[in-house]
């Protein structure tokens, strides 16, 4: 009896590429700072945030695009992209004198209890 022919395979197939694991992450804010784009992610469970612009790592991910909306992060050939809950509020920043978490200011003097004005 013969052995039997060699078996030819062909190459292993390629290993499924899934997106970034970004389970337990959320998508909560976009700020423009000095001109440049950032996104803000939350951990849900720690309250851990991180502001990543384009270009930056996370997770083993490279944050592709980001606006006010949405942040697509890639590894290799796949990506995924968090979305801000529609329900999230936006406040734009107020800026100047008198702006919550801005510069305040300058009050006038206020006379002390029993001192008369301009003392």
């Amino acid at each position: 009896m013969l052995p039997p022919p060699p078996l030819h395979l062909g190459p292993p197939p390629k290993p499924i590429e899934r997106g970034p694991d970004l389970a337990g992450w959320s998508y909560v804010g976009y700020v423009r700072l000095d001109g440049v784009k950032l996104g803000v992610l939350q951990n849900d469970a720690t309250g851990t945030v991180s502001f990543l612009g384009v270009g930056d790592t996370f997770m083993g991910a490279e944050v592709e695009s980001l606006d006010r909306e949405s942040i697509r992060l890639s590894a290799g050939s796949s990506s995924t992209t968090l979305s801000r809950p529609a329900d999230f509020p936006v406040k734009p920043l107020e800026r100047g004198p008198g702006a919550p978490g801005g510069p305040q200011p300058p009050q006038p003097a206020q006379p002390k209890p029993g001192q008369p004005p301009g003392r």
